[in-house]
Formats: structure tokens, sequence, C-alpha cells
């Protein structure tokens, strides 16, 4: 249990996380055998489970974020990897939006990027800290990534994670 909250306190989304405990018996492939400690395993052709169990406690879509690495460069050709997820939960299909936004100086967001849908979903892609991705690259700062979802019951959950592009050496 405290792997699984670990990964999903990291971002990693519950839709493709599941924890799975093995004891000696288990035959590993021989290239993590000579490891200690903890192998984690992402099977990329296991489709994400985008419903939440039935759970009387939790009101709203469960929503998910996680940016990897916290910290890069545009100058040495550097990015991120983005994942979220949108699950389906008592309150139906969920209306969604992911935004990106530059701080500036002030505290005042600017947009710049936004992306919205319906229903369950999950997304992996990569951020090079460029406009439309060949474009020039965005100023040294902090950038705020949001995602937020709404339930046909009016639930609403959010998250955000901030990045820090920083300026070239």
């Amino acid at each position: 249990m405290a792997v699984y909250s670990y990964l999903e306190s990291r971002g990693l989304s519950s839709a493709r996380l599941e924890v799975s405990l093995t004891g000696t018996g288990v035959r590993l492939p021989k290239e993590v055998m000579d490891t200690s400690g903890m192998v984690v395993l992402f099977d990329y052709f296991k489709q994400p489970k985008l419903k939440t169990p039935e759970d009387n406690r939790v009101k709203g879509p469960k929503v998910t974020l996680g940016v990897y690495p916290g910290k890069m460069q545009t100058k040495s050709n550097e990015g991120a990897i983005v994942e979220f997820s949108v699950l389906e939960g008592r309150g139906g299909r969920p209306d969604w939006k992911f935004e990106i936004f530059g701080v500036l100086k002030d505290g005042t967001r600017l947009p710049l990027r936004e992306i919205s849908g319906s229903g369950a979903r999950f997304s992996h892609t990569y951020w090079n800290g460029r406009r439309k991705f060949f474009g020039a690259a965005y100023p040294a700062g902090n950038y705020v990534f949001k995602l937020t979802a709404v339930d046909l019951d009016g639930n609403e959950a959010s998250v955000s994670r901030k990045l820090l592009l920083t300026p070239p050496r």
C-alpha cells in the first residue's frame, strides 16, 4: 500500500497502477535478477482502468497528473514527461480541462495551452518547453500544469504540478 501511495503521489495514474508483491519463488528475467531493492515494471500493452471502483466516500471524478522531471532547460533539448488521467466515478461521465500556464514575476498565470474533453481519459505526452513543439523556447521561469474535471453531479476535482524551466548555461 505504501508503494502504491508513493507512486500515485508522484503523479502516476491509478488507471495504470497496480502493485503486486511477489515472493522468492517468482522467476524474473535475468536482466533484473542481479538488482537489489524494488523492481517497477511498466506494461504499456495493458489497457488502463478508467473507471474508479464504487466507493461511497469518494465524490467526483478522480484526477492524476505527473510531470517529470520538475526542472529542465531547453538549450540541451531536455523535456518533461507529462501524464494525466481522469477516471469516471459515481457522478458519471466527467468533462475535463488540461492547461499549461507560464507564471509571470508578479505571480500572474499566463495561459499557454489548453486541451479539453469529455469522458474518462488517460494521456501520456512530452513537453519540451517550446512553442508548438518546434518553435522558440519559452523563457526561463516557473510553469504550472493543471488538470480539472467536473462530473455530471457538479463535483469538481483538480490537481496541479509545477515545472522550473532553467536558463541556458
